[in-house]
C-alpha cells in the first residue's frame, strides 16, 4: 500500500503569499493602511477590516484568495 499526501513543493502562488502572511505576523502594519483594509475613507478616515472566518482563513484578502483556490474539494484514494 502506498500513501501520498501533499505537494512535492508548494505552488508558486502559495509560496509568494506565505511571505505576505509571515510579514503581516512579524511586522504588522507599518504603512498606516492595514493589508486587511477593504474600504477606506479619507480625512481622519475609517476603514473596514477583513477578518478571518469560514472562507477567509487568515483575514488577509491576498492570502485567502490563493488558499481558497488551492483548497482540496475531495480526497482521492488510489
Amino acid at each position: 500500500m502506498v500513501y501520498e499526501h501533499g505537494y512535492a513543493e508548494p505552488p508558486p502562488a502559495l509560496a509568494e503569499v506565505s511571505l505576505v502572511a509571515i510579514a503581516e505576523k512579524l511586522m504588522g502594519d507599518r504603512s498606516g493602511v492595514p493589508d486587511r483594509a477593504l474600504t477606506m475613507t479619507t480625512e481622519v478616515g475609517s476603514y473596514t477590516l477583513s477578518l478571518a472566518g469560514e472562507n477567509r482563513p487568515t483575514g488577509i484578502p491576498q492570502v485567502d484568495s490563493v488558499l481558497n483556490k488551492l483548497r482540496a474539494s475531495s480526497v482521492v484514494v488510489r
